[in-house]
This record gives structure tokens, sequence and C-alpha cells, in this order.
């Protein structure tokens, strides 16, 4: 009985020890703030210093190693998460090598930047690639290479990820864009104005504004926002794709009054829109030579996305890149765009990274 006693006293020790070993061998995540000089001389008031949350692998703080870093864009209306709440399983579960891992948002006056280059908003293109990129190289143990770097971007953030793997091949190495809000002409158009109403809206929005002096557009614009109804994505839209100071709302007119009186689109504007959110063959085989580079390329939708132009545009863009012949993968779901990416990022895109990132 005693031998017995002293086995159970024996591997309750050992349960405790290893419980507490496991505690401790747990990564770390904070939020912190840094330069952002890329958004210097914006017209909104955008803040030139960022936060950004930072997740440090297990090893990081008693080792001498440095990691691959993966990025990630957040969606429309998302800050920096300041909780790790989910973070921790997420990097440590299913990866296969121990990973950065850097949050950005894009958030500004507008809700969502959409991670464009603009005068109006400053460069958050340039943030991205540039400021934060280079913070992570000369402040953290990172692998200075784009063999070593990843971009994920969920909606908004798909979007922009999309844009900066067509421009800066030089910079990762492996993409994915979580129901990216990409999408064809049309469709991409209707979703956002499926209506004349909502045409009319975005007009009352610009006769208000122009009542008001352009140095209180900043304090109004949420104020004239409130009653008219959430028009923050067309409007952050029009100000990232096609701005133009001299106008109310700080964007190139979209729409005309024909001589009968009715609104028209504007296509010149419209087009400039496009160059940033359509996809088609054309811009694919146009970048075909950078997309090629990229050791993963991939992508994923919700069969049950409440934005039907998303589902649409995935599928399009998998298409014109099987055109062209860039290996790519495309995963489908049962998940919506409101939910499911913590399980998608979990169980699928953070081991893809851990797999085509190059470590030490």
């Amino acid at each position: 009985m005693k031998n017995c006693t002293t086995l159970l006293l024996l591997i309750i020790l050992l349960l405790h020890f290893t419980d507490a070993s496991a505690q401790k061998e747990r990564g770390n995540y904070q939020v912190i703030e840094i330069p952002a000089p890329s958004l210097n001389n914006n017209l909104i008031g955008t803040e030139t210093i960022q936060k950004i949350g930072i997740y440090l692998p297990p090893s990081y703080t008693s080792s001498k190693k440095s990691y691959p870093v993966v990025y990630f864009l957040h969606g429309h209306s998302m800050k920096v998460q300041e909780s790790d709440a989910g973070k921790l399983d997420m990097m440590e579960r299913n990866t296969v090598q121990e990973l950065i891992y850097v949050e950005i948002s894009g958030y500004n006056l507008y809700h969502g930047s959409m991670y464009s280059n603009s005068y109006v908003t400053g460069n958050w293109e340039d943030y991205v690639t540039l400021d934060v990129v280079s913070f992570m190289d000369d402040h953290y143990r990172t692998i200075p290479d784009r063999k070593s770097r990843g971009l994920i971007g969920v909606s908004m953030g798909g979007l922009g990820a999309f844009n900066i793997s067509l421009r800066h091949p030089d910079k990762f190495t492996a993409i994915h864009l979580m129901s990216p809000a990409v999408g064809k002409d049309e469709v991409w158009y209707n979703a956002l104005f499926p209506n004349d109403s909502s045409v009319i809206v975005l007009k009352k929005l610009i006769d208000e504004l122009k009542e008001i002096p352009k140095s209180h557009y900043e304090q109004n614009l949420p104020k004239v926002m409130e009653e008219t109804g959430d028009f923050w994505i067309h409007i952050g839209a029009g100000v990232a794709f096609s701005p133009d100071s001299l106008q109310p709302l700080f964007i190139a007119p979209l729409f005309d009054l024909d001589e009968n009186g009715t609104l028209k689109r504007n296509e010149s504007t419209w087009a400039r829109w496009l160059k940033h959110i359509e996809v088609s063959s054309e811009k694919v085989k146009m970048y075909q030579n950078n997309l090629k580079t990229y050791a993963y390329y991939g992508m994923d939708v919700g069969y049950n996305d409440q934005l039907a132009f998303i589902f649409d545009g995935v599928k399009r863009l998998s298409d014109y890149l099987w055109e062209h012949r860039i290996p790519h993968s495309t995963y489908y779901s049962d998940r919506d765009h409101f939910s499911g990416y913590d399980v998608t990022l979990e169980n699928r895109v953070m081991p893809l990274m851990s797999i085509y990132l190059k470590g030490e």
C-alpha cells in the first residue's frame, strides 16, 4: 500500500511539473505603438503613430533565434485587438515551426483605409510594406527576407493583401486572402449601390458637406453620417480609390446629372475604383510574373457569405489564376462573412504559413 501511495504521489508531482512547464512554454502577445511616416500629410487627421499587435513565440525570450513573420491585415471597422485570447492557441496548436505574428489595422476616420495609397487618407499600402515591415526587422529578431514573410488579409484586409501581392513580390513569399473584398465590375457596383435610394443618400451627403468649411470636415463628417445612414464603406472607398480634395466629400464625382436631370455614373471615376477592386483576366495577366513568384498563394470564402459579390469575386479570381497557369489554393467552407475566421486561421492558414515560410 505504501508503494502504491508513493507511486501515486510521484505521478501527481510529475503531472504538476509537466503542466507548469507547458504553461511556461507559451508565447507572448503585446500591443505597441510605432511610427507611420507613410501617413504623413494626410488631410483627415490620421495619427502618424499607429498601434500594431505582436505575438512572439515561446522560445523568443530564451533563445537568440530569428523567426519568420506573418503579417495580418484586419477588415473594415476592426482595430488591433488588445487581448491575446485565442492568439496563443492559434499560433501554437497546429503550426510546424515557431512564427512571429503581426496584426495591422487600417482603421481611420472612415473606419477603413482599404490599405490603399491616397493623398487624402495617407499611404496605407506603404505603411504596411515599408513602415511596419521595416520596424519589425529593425526592432525584433525577424528573418529579413521575402522567403520568410507571409501576408494574410480578411475582407477589406483581403483586398489590401491582394493589391499588395500584385505589386510587392519582393516583400512576401506566402499570401492568403480570407473573404477578400474583390469583385467583378457590375457585381461590386451593384453591391454598393443596389438602387437609386443609395445614390440619392450619397448626393445628400455631398450637399450637406458643401455648406461646411473643409477645416471642419473631420469633426462634421461623423455628425452628417449619423443623419444620413451608414455610408462609411462607400466614402472610405471613394477617398482611397478616387481622392479629390476639391470636392465636399474629398471624392471625385461618382455621379453626374445628365440633360434630363437624372444621376448617372461617372465612368472615368468608376474606372479609378476598378483599378483597385476589380478582378479580371487582364489584371491577372498584367501581374502574372509577380504572382508566379509566390511559394504559396491561397484564398478562402464561405458559401454563406452575406456579401455575395465576394463569393463571386473569389471564384472569378481562382478561374483567372488557373487561366494564366498560376498555382494557388482555393478553400470553400460553410462559414459566413462575419464569423469562423479564427477557426480557419488556426486549422488551415497558420499551419500552411508555417510550412511555406523559411526558418533558420
